[in-house]
């Protein structure tokens, strides 16, 4: 089989690499005891918020609105990758929480709002995924303390040791930021310049790690669509597959054993470890010779 043929296989390979992370997730949520009460709201209440921005008017549902407060004046203060402000606080102005009928209803405006304003909308993602990729801005969040979420550490020597790790590479004086370590779209390079060279190899693993790298590349496309938040563990698993990929790409060592490819059944030449091919050697053999 060729590479065409083999297209549907490394797609599949792609999708069940993204299936497994999002079971991964749902193990996680598991394992916490934490319950997802219409986790979408997160995502139409920050659209929301950046569009009322951007448009000066305020598209949110009277329904979602905490009465008699200045809902304006809270989105004129929204900034990129954050919205809290909103939602929390003492001066919060949309209901943290809402039922099914009010989670309905800011769809609906969610829903007219981009295709209303479709331009806007491209703007302000492009703008939250520059951000969670690093590009615009340093990394922010990549170690949440537990003052943060108010929650007790599982293990008070495991979070001194991840304070005094982060503080290493940190480049503020609070710690909220990192510094190049934690550069998002360096490690979506390295994935990129993987793919073609994992392609060109001629071994079932490295076709398999092309594909991982390809369902990473869906991370990307689902943090533009889907991201909430600005937070950096969002883009976890594309730091992760940045890092595995680095020793994937040394270059081998010539191997010399020979035999059929994988995709052809044809017995191949001798692999050089890059990609390229050289013909075996013919075997010297040593004639006996009779008294």
């Amino acid at each position: 089989a060729t590479l065409s043929h083999r297209r549907p296989a490394i797609a599949g390979t792609a999708v069940l690499a993204s299936v497994l992370v999002l079971g991964i997730q749902m193990l996680i949520q598991r394992e916490l005891g934490t319950l997802a009460t219409h986790p979408e709201q997160a995502l139409y209440e920050y659209d929301l918020a950046q569009l009322s921005q951007q448009e000066g008017v305020d598209l949110f549902p009277a329904s979602v609105r905490i009465p008699h407060r200045n809902t304006m004046a809270a989105i004129r203060q929204v900034q990129t990758g954050t919205y809290d402000t909103l939602v929390w606080g003492r001066r919060a102005v949309i209901k943290p929480f809402l039922d099914a009928s009010n989670v309905d209803r800011l769809r609906r405006a969610w829903e007219h709002a981009v295709l209303h304003d479709p331009g806007g909308y491209v703007r302000e993602r492009s703008a939250l995924l520059g951000a969670e990729l690093s590009i615009t801005r340093p990394s922010a969040w990549v170690f949440e303390p537990s003052w943060a979420n108010k929650l007790p550490p599982v293990s008070p020597t495991l979070e001194h040791a991840g304070e005094e790790y982060f503080q290493a590479f940190a480049v503020d004086g609070n710690n909220a930021y990192g510094g190049p370590l934690y550069t998002v779209w360096v490690y979506v390079l390295i994935l990129a310049a993987a793919v073609p060279v994992l392609v060109r190899r001629r071994t079932r693993p490295d076709w398999v790690a092309a594909a991982l790298c390809g369902a990473l590349f869906v991370e990307v496309g689902t943090l533009f669509f889907f991201s909430p938040d600005l937070l950096y563990r969002f883009a976890y698993p594309l730091v992760v597959g940045g890092v595995v990929m680095v020793p994937v790409l040394v270059p081998r060592r010539p191997s010399r054993r020979t035999g059929p490819d994988w995709r052809t059944g044809v017995v191949a030449t001798l692999d050089s470890g890059d990609g390229t091919s050289v013909a075996p050697a013919p075997k010297r053999h040593r004639h006996s010779v009779r008294a």
